[in-house]
C-alpha cells in the first residue's frame, strides 16, 4: 500500500512536473542529445576544493538511492557544495528508466524540481530532471499500463479510485493511449471506461481529440466528436462545421457533428441549419485567413514551438510534433481551406485562400530558397489551370497577409499566363503586379520584374526604370541590403550604423531628412530607414510623408529611434503610417535588435542564400541580354546597368550575356569596356573573340568612340603572331571598321603582299 501511495503521489505531481520541466531545462546552455549517455560523462570539472571528509554524514553514500538522499539532505542544511558533489556522483551512475522511476516513487516528482531551484546544482540537476521526466513520460504512454488502469476502473471501489486519480493526474499525456483503446474494436468492453477517463481529463485532451478527427475509422470519429460535444469544447467548433454540413460526410459523422455543435454553441432548439448556411463558409474563411496571416494565438513553449497533434495510422492513435507557430498555422489553415472549398467551390475567396495555403505548403516542403515545385498535382500547376485572374487575387491576398513567399509563387504563375491588360502598366492605378516592384522583399521584387519581362511590354511605362534597377541590383556582386540612418549627430549616427552593420545591413548615415529621402529613393536595395524624432532639414513629419508618398520608398519599413520620454507621443504618431514603428534609444546591438525584431518579423523574410544570389545574377544577366537582343531598350533603358554589366565580364558564366547587353548601350564607356575585353590577354579566348565581333558591330552602329590608346592596343593584338589566329581575324574586322584612308590601306596591303612572296 505504501508503494501504491507513492505511485499515486507521483501521478499527482507528474502533470505539473512535465509542464515546467521544459522551461527549466531549456534555460540552460546545455543541449540534450542522448540524455542517458550524457549523464554518464562529467558535466563540468569536479570541484577540487570540496572535501567529502567534512560531510556531516556518518557514511559515504554509494548507491543511487543513497546519493540522491544525500543530495536532498545537503540542500536542506544549505550545504550546496556537498549537494553538488553527491549529485555529480549520482550522474556518474547507471540511471536507467527503472532506477529513475524508483526515485520518483520514493521521493516524489517535487524532489527533482527542488534540486533545479538551486543555482549551484545546475546544470546537473536539470539534466537529472530531464532524464526523470523522459522515463515518466514513457511510463505514462505505456499502453499496457493504461490498459491496466482502465481495467482497474471496472474493479473494486478502492482500485477504481486509485486508477481514476492516476489517470486524472497524468492528464493529457495518457490521451493517446486512451484513443488507442477507442480505436481498437477488440477492446470494446473497455471503451466506455476509456471515454469516461477522457471526459474526466477535460479541456487538456481537446487538441488530441481534434487530431483524432483525421482517423479513417468512422466509428472512432463519431465517438470523438461526441466527446468534444460533451466537453463543450469551443476550440473544436471550426473543426466541426465541415462534418456537420458537408454532403460528402457519412450520416453518422454528420449527426454526431450537428449534435456536438448544438451542445457547444448552446443552441437549445434553434435550428442549426439557420447557422450552417452561407455564414458557415464565411466563418470558416475567417479562420483560414487568420491562419494564413499567422495571427492565430498558438500556445508556444519556451523554445517558441507548438505541439501540433496528428493522427498516426500505424500507431492507431495521435502523435505530437513540435513545429513553429507559422508551420502550425499553414497546416491547420490548409485543412480549413480545403473544407471551405468543399462547401463552396464556386466562391472566389474559397479558391484564392485554398491556392494560397496550397502554395505555402509546397514552399515549406522544399524551402523558401529552392525553386517552386511544379508538375502534375502541385499547387503551381493547379494555379495555372484556373487562370490569371485568380493568380492576381492570390498575389493580392499574399500582400494583404504579408506573405512574400506566396507572393513570389503567385508571380511565377502570373508570368506564365498573365496578359498586358492585367498589368495595367499605363493606367492611372498601378496593378498589383506593378506594385510588387516596390514590395520590401528582394525575392518579390525580382519575381515581379521577371514576370513583367516575361509578358514583354512593347511600350514605355512608369515602372520600366524600376525593372532595370532590380536587374541591376541582382547583377551586382555586393548583396548586402542597405539601411538609411537619419540622426541628429554624426556620432550617434555612427553608433546606429554599427548596430545595423552587426545585423547584416550596410548603413548609409545622414543628418538631415532631405538626405535620407534622397538616399532611400536613389538606392534600389534600401531595406530599412531609421530616423531620430528630432531630425532636421526636413523634420520628422515631412520626411515620413515624403517617404510614403514616393513609389520608390512607400514600402520601406521606418523605425523612429528616440528617447523613452517621447514614446507615448511617437506611438500615437506612427499609427497614422504603414510600416512604421517606434523604439527607445539603444546603447547595444542586442537591445536594438530586441526592439526591432517583432516589427521586422512582420515584413522581413530570410535573406537570399548564396545559391539564390548566384541564380539571380545569372537570370538578371540573361534578361538584360534579352532586352538587348529583342530591341527593347526603348522600353527598358539598360544604360544605367553598364557598370554592373562590365563587372560581370569577369565572370565566365555571365560574360556572354553581359557582352550582349553592353553591345546595345550607345556610350563611349561601353565601347571602351568591350574593347578592353578584346585586348585583355588574361581573358577567355572565346570571350575575346566574341567581344571583337560585338565591338565591330558597336562601332558600325554608334560610331568610333575609342581612345587612341585603346586603338593602339587593338593594333598590337592584330599584329601579335602569338595571339590565336581566329582572334586576330576577328580583330582584323575591327581594324577594318576604323575606316582607314587610302594611304594606310595601301601600306597594310603592301605588308601582307610582301609576306606571301
Amino acid at each position: 500500500m505504501d508503494r501504491e501511495f507513492h505511485r499515486l503521489l507521483m501521478g499527482l505531481l507528474l502533470a505539473s512536473c512535465l509542464s515546467c520541466a521544459a522551461s527549466v531545462a531549456r534555460a540552460q546552455e546545455t543541449d540534450s542529445g542522448d540524455p542517458i549517455a550524457e549523464a554518464k560523462a562529467p558535466l563540468e570539472a569536479p570541484e577540487a576544493l570540496i572535501d567529502a571528509k567534512k560531510s556531516p554524514l556518518a557514511a559515504d553514500p554509494k548507491t543511487v538511492d543513497e546519493l540522491f538522499d544525500a543530495a536532498q539532505l545537503m540542500v536542506d542544511i544549505a550545504r550546496f557544495d556537498l549537494a553538488r558533489l553527491y549529485l555529480d556522483k549520482l550522474m556518474q551512475e547507471t540511471l536507467d528508466d527503472d532506477a529513475l522511476l524508483a526515485l520518483r516513487d520514493r521521493y516524489g516528482a517535487a524532489a527533482f524540481l527542488k534540486l533545479t531551484n538551486i543555482p549551484e546544482l545546475r546544470p546537473a540537476s536539470v539534466k537529472l530532471l530531464e532524464l526523470s521526466n523522459a522515463a515518466a513520460l514513457k511510463q505514462a504512454n505505456d499502453p499496457v499500463r493504461i490498459a491496466r488502469l482502465i481495467e482497474q476502473l471496472q474493479g473494486d471501489p478502492e482500485a477504481q479510485s486509485v486508477a481514476e486519480a492516476e489517470l486524472h493526474s497524468l492528464g493529457a499525456v495518457v490521451v493517446p493511449g486512451l484513443l488507442s483503446v477507442l480505436s481498437n474494436a477488440n477492446l470494446g468492453a473497455r471503451q466506455e471506461s476509456a471515454t469516461a477517463a477522457i471526459l474526466r481529463i477535460g479541456d487538456s485532451a481537446v487538441p488530441q481529440l481534434i487530431a483524432a478527427l483525421e482517423a479513417p475509422s468512422e466509428a472512432l470519429r463519431s465517438q470523438v466528436i461526441s466527446i468534444l460535444g460533451n466537453l463543450r469544447a469551443a476550440a473544436a467548433v471550426p473543426y466541426l462545421w465541415y462534418p456537420a454540413t458537408s454532403a460528402d460526410e457519412a450520416p453518422a459523422i454528420k449527426l454526431a457533428a450537428v449534435q456536438a455543435l448544438r451542445q457547444i454553441l448552446a443552441l437549445r432548439g434553434k435550428p442549426l441549419e439557420r447557422i450552417a448556411t452561407e455564414g458557415t463558409v464565411i466563418h470558416m474563411l475567417q479562420s483560414v485567413r487568420e491562419q494564413f496571416r499567422h495571427t492565430y494565438p498558438w500556445k508556444i513553449d519556451d523554445t517558441g514551438r507548438v505541439a501540433l497533434w496528428f493522427w498516426d495510422d500505424k500507431q492507431k492513435t495521435v502523435v505530437a510534433r513540435a513545429v513553429t507557430p507559422e508551420e502550425a498555422s499553414d497546416v491547420v489553415g490548409l485543412k480549413f481551406a480545403r473544407e471551405a472549398l468543399g462547401l463552396a467551390p464556386e466562391r472566389r475567396d474559397s479558391q484564392v485562400l485554398y491556392l494560397c495555403l496550397s502554395l505555402a505548403a509546397d514552399i515549406r516542403r522544399v524551402g523558401l530558397d529552392k525553386p517552386l515545385l511544379t508538375g502534375p498535382g502541385t499547387a503551381h500547376d493547379l494555379a495555372l489551370s484556373v487562370g490569371a485572374d485568380v493568380a492576381v487575387d492570390v498575389l493580392t491576398e499574399a500582400f494583404n497577409s504579408t506573405r512574400p513567399d506566396v507572393a513570389v509563387a503567385a508571380l511565377k504563375v502570373f508570368s506564365q499566363i498573365g496578359t498586358l491588360d492585367q498589368l495595367n502598366l499605363a493606367g492611372g492605378k498601378r496593378s498589383v503586379v506593378a506594385a510588387a516592384l516596390d514590395y520590401p522583399d528582394d525575392r518579390v521584387q525580382f519575381a515581379a520584374a521577371t514576370a513583367i519581362l516575361q509578358i514583354d511590354p512593347q511600350l514605355p511605362f512608369r515602372g520600366a526604370p524600376r525593372v532595370v534597377e532590380i536587374l541591376k541590383r541582382a547583377l551586382a556582386s555586393n548583396g548586402r541590403p542597405h539601411a538609411v540612418v537619419g540622426e541628429v549627430s554624426a556620432a550617434r549616427g555612427a553608433l546606429i550604423g554599427g548596430f545595423l552593420r552587426d545585423l547584416g545591413y550596410e548603413p548609409l548615415v545622414y543628418t538631415s531628412g532631405r538626405e535620407v529621402f534622397a538616399a532611400a529613393a536613389e538606392h534600389p536595395d534600401i531595406r530599412l530607414v531609421v530616423l531620430h524624432p528630432n531630425i532636421i532639414r526636413w523634420a520628422l513629419t515631412e520626411t515620413m510623408t515624403n517617404l510614403r508618398a514616393d513609389a520608390r520608398t512607400a514600402n520601406i519599413p521606418i523605425v523612429i529611434h528616440g528617447p523613452s520620454a517621447l514614446a507615448n507621443k511617437m506611438q500615437r504618431r506612427v499609427e497614422n503610417y504603414e510600416l512604421v514603428s517606434f523604439s527607445i534609444l539603444s546603447e547595444t546591438t542586442d537591445d536594438f535588435e530586441y526592439q526591432l525584431k517583432p516589427f521586422l518579423k512582420q515584413i522581413k523574410t530570410a535573406p537570399l542564400t548564396p545559391q539564390e544570389r548566384t541564380a539571380q545574377r545569372a537570370e538578371a544577366a540573361a534578361w538584360l541580354a534579352h532586352i538587348a537582343q529583342g530591341r527593347r531598350t526603348k522600353v527598358f533603358e539598360i544604360a544605367s546597368a553598364e557598370d554592373e554589366l562590365a563587372e560581370a565580364l569577369d565572370d565566365e558564366k555571365l560574360a556572354p550575356a553581359a557582352l550582349e547587353a553592353l553591345g546595345e548601350i550607345a556610350t563611349t564607356s561601353s565601347q571602351q569596356r568591350i574593347a578592353a575585353a578584346v585586348a585583355d590577354p588574361q581573358a577567355n579566348p572565346e570571350l575575346r573573340k566574341a567581344a571583337a565581333g560585338k565591338l565591330a558591330f558597336h562601332i558600325q552602329r554608334f560610331g568610333l568612340l575609342l581612345s587612341k590608346k585603346m586603338i593602339d592596343l587593338l593594333h598590337k593584338v592584330w599584329q601579335n603572331n602569338r595571339e590565336p589566329g581566329d582572334l586576330r581575324t576577328a580583330v582584323g574586322g575591327i581594324i577594318g571598321s576604323l575606316k582607314p584612308d587610302a594611304i594606310l590601306a595601301g601600306k597594310r596591303l603592301k605588308v601582307q603582299a610582301g609576306k606571301t612572296r
